[in-house]
């Protein structure tokens, strides 16, 4: 085989290959658009879920965000352990708890992103200041991995951005002088001192 003949072979073959790579490469990149397409469809679709499930508790998140559930009278008015898991008062910190610990839970496991959730939805993070001590403190007695994702979707909500990590301290005295000593509507009902602290 003469050499021009042997060159335009190699030529053919490279030129080949290239476009064999080439292709591979816009299948590789389609693949790519239909997966993150495939992820962002799915995101959409947990996204309009978790906006279901928040209209359902809404009503409950407004009672809690004024009416805490402070531990000190929480444990007074119930020194048993069934009573506390049975009251009135536990029954509507459960149902925010719940709520909240599956989306964290979903953040976590990456379903969705934290900054996607934070523009559609109130996390109410002051819910989760005003009834802190009293989660703590069911958890050392009961149960020690109580709503930790709740917690930890918190603490991502604080730190998400400078503005919001500052407003934490913020958010952590205006919590403590809300409730601190002053009378309050019960979750079960009953008279207050005060008008009750406005919706957040």
């Amino acid at each position: 085989m003469r050499a021009s003949q042997m060159f335009d072979a190699n030529t053919w073959a490279a030129a080949a290959a290239a476009v064999a790579a080439a292709i591979s490469a816009v299948a590789a990149f389609l693949n790519y658009m239909q997966v993150r397409q495939s992820d962002k469809e799915r995101m959409a679709s947990i996204c309009l879920e978790i906006s279901e499930r928040y209209d359902g508790v809404y009503a409950d998140l407004i009672k809690l965000s004024r009416n805490p559930v402070i531990w000190e009278e929480f444990d007074a008015k119930y020194p048993d352990g069934d009573d506390k898991l049975d009251s009135e008062e536990w029954k509507l910190l459960r149902k925010a708890g719940g709520f909240f610990e599956l989306v964290g839970v979903m953040v976590e496991d990456g379903l969705v992103a934290p900054a996607v959730l934070f523009k559609f939805m109130n996390i109410r993070p002051r819910i989760w200041l005003a009834n802190r001590t009293t989660i703590l403190r069911m958890r050392e007695k009961y149960n020690p991995e109580l709503w930790v994702y709740w917690e930890r979707l918190v603490n991502t909500y604080y730190q998400s951005n400078d503005e919001r990590w500052r407003q934490a301290e913020s958010d952590r005295r205006r919590v403590a002088e809300r409730h601190a000593g002053a009378p309050r509507l019960r979750a079960g009902g009953g008279e207050s001192g005060e008008a009750p602290p406005a919706a957040e």
